[in-house]
């Protein structure tokens, strides 16, 4: 009987757990190299675990195209947390004004998590359900460290 994966579950719970342990977070310089080695791990499983050249380098890419879009939320969350403080610090800034932008921030962040879920399940179907158990340690440092990185480099500046 084959294994059923649920990657999307799976990416769910692991978001949670990398939110919850963003606020223990160093600077932003080893946030970005923990991030960027987390990566570098994660594909140097790649090639270890994929045997099969063509799906590796398949895999390889798409860890990349998951890296940029996680590169791309990180800039977004920056962008939206500079434009909520000074919307915050606006005293013309009517309660009609936050509203509309946080409806706005939920619509944003909807689609980037469909974006990100999409990339996720897509990266999961290119290997076989062992090679995925087998990366999942990989996998697991690298997404936390990209969302903790996120979370921190919103969060830990004022």
């Amino acid at each position: 009987m084959k294994k059923l994966r649920r990657p999307t579950y799976r990416f769910s719970v692991l978001i949670a757990i990398a939110a919850a342990l963003g606020a223990c977070s160093g600077t932003k310089e080893d946030m970005d190299l923990s991030e960027t080695q987390a990566f570098d791990d994660l594909r140097s499983e790649v090639t270890v675990v994929v045997s099969d050249v063509d799906r590796r380098n398949q895999v390889l890419v798409q860890i990349d195209d998951l890296e940029a879009i996680l590169s791309k939320l990180d800039k977004d969350m920056e962008e939206r947390v500079q434009q909520f403080r000074e919307l915050y610090t606006n005293y013309d800034t009517t309660q009609a004004d936050l509203e509309v932008a946080a409806v706005r921030v939920q619509e944003q962040m909807q689609s980037n998590f469909e974006e990100l879920s999409a990339q996720y399940r897509q990266l999961s179907t290119l290997v076989t359900p062992e090679e995925w158990d087998s990366l999942d340690k990989a996998k697991s440092k690298a997404m936390e460290a990209a969302v903790a990185s996120m979370l921190d480099r919103a969060g830990g500046e004022s």
